[in-house]
């Protein structure tokens, strides 16, 4: 929080020791965090990737929903 109690108006990013430590300060700034995070590794030379392949796993199976199960009376 600020001195006067409030949140701040921007995330929190900052390098620390070679670890980047964010803090959206507030859930509406989540997607900022996430491109300022974005460019700070872009601007370290790390850029994303993708695996060649995609693993071909079964998809999971769904669980039982509690009304498909459930004894009402």
């Amino acid at each position: 929080r600020q001195p006067d109690g409030k949140r701040p108006d921007n995330p929190y990013l900052e390098e620390r020791d070679g670890v980047l430590v964010g803090w959206p300060t507030k859930l509406a700034f989540a997607p900022l965090l996430a491109r300022r995070v974005e460019a700070q590794l872009r601007s370290a030379g790390i850029e994303p990737n993708l695996p060649e392949v995609v693993p071909d796993w079964p998809a999971p199976q769904r669980a039982a929903l509690p009304w498909e199960h459930a004894q009402w009376s």
